[in-house]
């Protein structure tokens, strides 16, 4: 296997850092394949690939991390945590700052310019598909 399609709105974060240890582990290229989403835990995985690549239609959403509780001081901690684990994969700060910054219960979907600056090869057609800045959070 040398390639990981994703195609998920978030869910368990630990079970996302695991399936990211994993992809950085065996070296894969992840893919947001045309039309899908990929946010919140599923942004971990993708951005632990070794090579970046979105096609047309699909978006990468990033947010804080909550529990159950909801935003509760543990979560800010494993948002911080979190934060340095995608800094030693060479996600931008700029990037990484609008996880730290949006809450749980929203999602900034990555503009066209901060998925350029982490490294994604975009399809040619990418550009007219992915939202702008004027048009970042919603669910």
């Amino acid at each position: 296997m040398t390639e990981l399609r994703l195609s998920s709105l978030g869910g368990d974060m630990l079970e996302g850092v695991h399936l990211a240890d994993q992809v950085a582990r065996l070296k894969l290229k992840t893919v947001i394949a045309k039309g899908q989403d990929c946010a919140s835990a599923c942004f971990f995985a993708f951005s632990a690939g070794a090579q970046r690549i979105a096609h047309t239609g699909g978006r990468l959403g990033v947010h804080g991390v909550s529990e159950r509780e909801g935003e509760t001081g543990r979560a800010k901690s494993m948002t911080v945590d979190m934060a340095r684990v995608l800094a030693s994969w060479h996600v931008p700060a700029e990037v990484i700052g609008q996880m730290v910054l949006t809450p749980p219960d929203r999602m900034r979907w990555l503009t066209v310019a901060e998925l350029k600056r982490m490294g994604v090869q975009l399809d040619p057609d990418k550009l007219a598909s992915l939202p702008e800045p004027s048009a970042q959070h919603g669910r």
